[in-house]
């Protein structure tokens, strides 16, 4: 069970820091 918890938080964590990176691109558009 706790594994399962373990695998989610790691995929939503994942999802996270990806989601942020786009947004940031977005904001900041590189020259």
């Amino acid at each position: 069970m706790l594994r399962l918890i373990g695998v989610h938080l790691e995929d939503w964590l994942c999802m996270s820091v990806s989601q942020i990176e786009t947004e940031t691109k977005k904001s900041t558009p590189e020259k």
